[in-house]
C-alpha cells in the first residue's frame, strides 16, 4: 500500500521547493559557497570533523560515491540509521556468522512456517514476495488439497497472524522464551531458559515435531522488531531443522559495517556533545523526531557550526538545520537500487523534477567536485564499474539500455553464503524479560515510521484488523481494558522511563495480556497540512536500551469516550451476510462445492427470508436484469494488505499534466500541474517561472 501512495507523496506540495538557510529561502550556489569553504578547511584535516548520517543505503551508486568521498577524507564517518531497522537480526548474525549477512526466504519450497512475532507478509524486505510465495502454498483447487501450514506466535494482531492457521498471543518480550524452548524441542543443545512463555509446553512441543517432520521443507521467521536473541535462536532453529541453505539463504549485506545503527547514532550524538563534529550532512532521515529520545538529537547536532539536511520534506530535523536541501522523489531521478534478494534495478524519472530539488548522487557530485547531471552519473559509474557496481558486459551500451527497458539487470542476485553455524552463539545473548505490564512500540501499519504521515490516502487507509484511521491509539486486550475500567476511545495517559503520552484506548481482541502497543509514526509538529499535529509521538517513549519493548510505569485514565477514533468497521461484524465462508481442509476433500453458493444468500438474521437483488441503493434507481458484475475473493490467497485500495485511490486520482486539479489529502486541496512547465500553455492567472515551485491554492 505505501509503494502504491508514492504517487501521492510524488505531487504533494508539501515537499520541500527551495533551499533554506537558517529558514530563509536561498539557492544551491550559496550553499556550495559553503560546502566548498568548509571541505577545503577539513582537507588538511583528513575530514575529521566531518560526518554523514543517512538512513540505510541500498543503492550501490549512492554507497560508492560515499566511499569514494571517505577515501577522499579518510577521518570522516559515515552512520546509517533507520529508526525501525534490522539491528536484531543484524547482531544475532554477527554472533552466528561472524559477519553480517541477510537471512531471505524460500516460502515456494517450505511446508511448514512458524513466526515468531514477525509480519513478513506485510512489512519488511522481501514481503511482497513472501505474501506471493505463501499464497500460491494455498491455493486450492480441483485435485490439489495440498496446502502449508503457518504458526502463528505474535505481541498483537497482524496480517501474518490473521492467515495463520494457528496463533498464539504471546507478549513481545516472552518471545524469547518461546524461541529457546522450541530451539531445546528441536534438539539445539546448550539453551537455558526458566522463563515463562505464555505459551504452553505441549503446544510448543507439537510444533516443534512439526518442524523436524519437515526438515528441509521448514523454516522460522522472527520479527525485525525481536531482540537479537530471538534472531539467535531462530537461527540455530533453522540450522537443526535443514533450513539454511533450502528454506532460509544467508545472502551479503549491503550494510556490511559491524556496528549496529543504534550503536553508531550513539557514536555520533556523543561526537557532538564532545564538540568534535564541525559538518554534519544528512541525507534523508528525521533523527530530531525519531532518534531514541535519551540520545537528544536535536540538542546535540546544535554543538555543529555546519548541519545540513537534505530531505524530501522540511521537517523537525531541517527545521534545526544551517541548511535544508530539496531532495529529489526517486520517481523524478536518475539512480539504482538493490532488492532485498540483491537484484539490481536502474532507476529512470518518469518526469523533469517538480522543484528545484537535486537527487542524493547529484549532492555527492557536488561534494566531490564532479560530474552533477543525474544521467551521466549512473551511466559513468556502470560503465566504470566498481567494487559495488558489476560491470556490465562488452557492448556496455546496449546492455545498459537493455537494464532500463527490463526494470532490472539480469543475474545481479546474491549467491546464497555457505557459512558455517556458530552453536555457540546460543549463549551470546541474555533474555531480558519486561516484568509487570509492558509497552510494545512498533512503526504504524499505514504511514510507517512516520514518513508517510502527510500522505491522505495512507491515513485514510483502514488499518489492518482495528480498521482506525488517522489516529495512533493505546491497544489492549479485553480482559486488560475491563481490570482497568476502560473501553474503546476512552482517553489514557501512560508513562515509560518518566515519558509520557496520551492517546484513545483501543480494545483489540487477540492481543495478550498485561501489554500494550503504540504505533510510532504520529505526533509529528511538522509534517504538512495532513499529517502535522495528527496522534501522540510515541518515540518519546522509546530508550536506546528499551526499542521495541518498555515496562509500563503507568496508565492512568482520564475520561471516558473522551477521544473518538474513526474506524471504518466494528471488529468480526458481517451484518448478519455470509460474506467470508470457512471450513477445513478435510471438509473440502470430501465436498469441494461446499462452499459454493448456488441461491441467493440467506439473510442471517431472518432465515426464511431469501435477498434477491440486494442492493444498498433505492428500489427502482438500476436495472438488474441481465449480465451482473461481481467479485469473490479467495481468502486462501488474499492476505489483507490493503494495496489494491491504494491503487484504486491512485488510478482514480493520478494527476494528469495538462488537467487542472489534483484530489489530495484530508481538505480536498488542489494544485495546478501543467504550468510548472516553461513551454505549458501561457495564462495570466497561472504563469510560474521554471523551477521556482507551483502555485497552488
Amino acid at each position: 500500500a505505501q509503494l502504491q501512495a508514492e504517487i501521492l507523496n510524488f505531487y504533494d506540495p508539501d515537499r520541500a521547493q527551495a533551499v533554506l538557510n537558517q529558514g530563509e529561502i536561498s539557492t544551491w550556489d550559496t550553499f556550495l559557497v559553503d560546502a566548498q569553504k568548509m571541505l577545503a578547511d577539513q582537507k588538511v584535516k583528513g575530514g575529521a570533523g566531518i560526518r554523514i548520517l543517512t538512513e540505510t543505503i541500498a543503492s550501490p551508486l549512492l554507497r560508492d560515491q560515499i566511499q569514494t568521498f571517505l577515501a577522499r577524507y579518510p577521518k570522516a564517518k559515515w552512520y546509517q540509521y533507520d529508526p525501525c531497522g534490522q539491528d536484531g537480526a543484524k547482531a544475532a548474525a554477527m554472533k552466528a556468522f561472524g559477519r553480517p549477512v541477510n537471512t531471505i526466504y524460500d516460502l515456494k519450497k517450505a511446508k511448514v512456517i512458524v513466526s515468531l512475532d514477525g509480519d513478513f507478509l506485510f512489512e519488511g524486505p522481501g514481503c511482497i514476495r513472501y505474501a506471493r510465495d505463501f499464497a500460491d502454498g494455498r491455493r486450492v483447487m480441483g485435485d490439489r488439497t495440498d496446502m502449508n501450514r503457518l504458526y502463528a506466535i505474535e505481541s498483537w494482531p497482524t496480517i501474518t497472524g490473521s492467515n495463520a492457521d494457528h496463533r498464539f498471543r504471546v507478549r513481545g518480550s516472552d518471545i524469547e522464551a518461546v524461541a529457546m524452548q522450541l530451539a531445546t524441542a528441536v534438539g539445539v543443545g546448550g539453551v537455558l531458559s526458566g522463563q515463562s512463555t505464555g505459551m504452553s509446553v505441549e503446544h510448543i512441543r507439537a510444533i516443534a515435531r512439526d518442524l523436524t517432520a519437515n526438515k528441509g521443507a521448514a523454516v522460522v521467521i522472527p520479527g525485525a522488531n525481536q531482540t537479537p536473541l530471538t534472531h539467535a535462536m531462530c537461527h540455530a532453529i533453522n540450522a537443526a531443522i535443514g533450513a539454511l541453505g533450502t528454506t532460509a539463504l544467508l545472502v551479503p549485506t549491503m550494510d556490511d559495517s559491524p556496528m549496529t545503527q543504534a550503536d553508531g547514532l550513539k557514536e555520533l550524538v556523543n561526537d557532538l556533545n564532545a564538540k568534535q563534529v564541525d559538518a554534519l550532512v544528512m541525507i534523508g532521515g528525521n533523527p530530531v523526531y525519531n532518534a531514541p529520545t535519551d540520545f537528544q538529537f536535536g540538542n546535540a547536532m546544535k554543538n555543529c557550526p555546519l548541519t545540513v539536511h537534505h530531505g524530501l520534506y522540511a521537517d523537525e530535523t531541517s527545521d534545526l538545520c544551517t541548511w535544508h536541501l530539496p531532495l529529489t522523489h526517486f520517481l523524478e531521478q536518475w539512480g539504482d537500487v538493490r532488492a532485498y534478494d540483491g537484484t539490481i534495478s536502474l532507476i529512470q524519472p518518469l518526469i523533469a523534477p517538480l522543484f528545484d530539488s537535486r537527487s542524493a548522487h547529484q549532492l555527492l557530485g557536488h561534494l566531490l567536485g564532479g560530474e552533477t547531471d543525474g544521467y551521466t552519473i549512473l551511466h559513468s559509474a556502470y560503465k566504470a564499474g566498481s567494487a559495488k557496481i558489476p560491470v556490465f558486459a562488452t557492448d556496455y551500451e546496449h546492455a545498459f539500455k537493455k537494464a532500463l527497458n527490463d526494470g532490472v539487470i539480469a543475474k545481479t542476485a546474491y549467491e546464497p553464503l555457505n557459512l558455517p553455524f556458530n552453536a555457540g552463539s546460543v549463549g551470546a545473548f541474555t533474555a531480558r524479560p519486561v516484568s509487570g505490564t509492558e509497552v510494545i512500540l512498533l512503526p504504524d501499519p499505514t504511514i510507517g515510521d512516520g514518513r508517510y504521515s502527510n500522505n491522505g490516502w495512507l491515513q485514510e487507509l483502514a488499518k489492518p484488523l482495528t480498521k482506525s484511521t488517522w489516529e495512533n491509539c493505546i491497544m489492549m486486550s479485553p480482559a486488560m481494558a475491563q481490570r482497568l475500567n476502560l473501553a474503546s476511545e476512552d482517553g489514557a495517559e501512560i508513562v515509560v522511563q518518566s515519558q509520557s503520552v496520551t492517546g484513545p484506548v483501543w480494545v483489540m481482541p487477540g492481543h495478550p495480556d498485561n501489554s500494550i502497543t503504540v504505533h510510532l509514526g504520529y505526533g509529528r509538529s511538522k509534517s504538512g497540512a495532513v499529517g502535522t499535529g495528527i496522534g501522540f509521538n510515541a518515540y518519546t517513549l522509546r530508550h536506546s536500551d528499551a526499542m521495541s519493548f518498555a515496562k509500563l510505569e503507568s496508565i492512568v485514565g482520564i475520561g471516558a469516550q473522551s477521544m473518538a477514533v474513526a474506524s471504518t468497521q466494528i471488529h468480526s461484524v458481517m451484518e448478519g451476510r455470509d460474506i467470508v465462508r470457512l471450513g477445513s481442509i478435510d471438509d473440502y476433500r470430501k465436498n469441494p462445492t461446499l462452499y459454493d453458493e448456488v441461491e441467493a444468500p440467506v439473510n442471517q438474521t431472518h432465515p426464511d427470508h431469501q435477498i434477491e437483488n440486494e442492493s444498498m441503493y433505492p428500489d427502482q434507481i438500476f436495472d438488474y436484469n441481465g449480465p451482473q458484475w461481481g467479485m469473490t475473493v479467495d481468502l486462501n490467497t488474499c492476505i489483507g494488505c490493503n494495496a489494491c485500495v491504494i491503487a484504486c485511490q491512485a488510478e482514480n486520482n493520478i494527476p494528469v499534466v495538462g488537467k487542472d486539479q489534483v484530489k489530495r489529502g484530508r481538505e480536498m486541496q488542489w494544485i495546478r500541474i501543467d504550468r510548472y512547465y516553461a513551454n505549458a500553455p501561457s495564462s495570466p492567472n497561472w504563469g510560474v517561472p521554471p523551477n521556482k515551485g507551483i502555485q497552488w491554492d
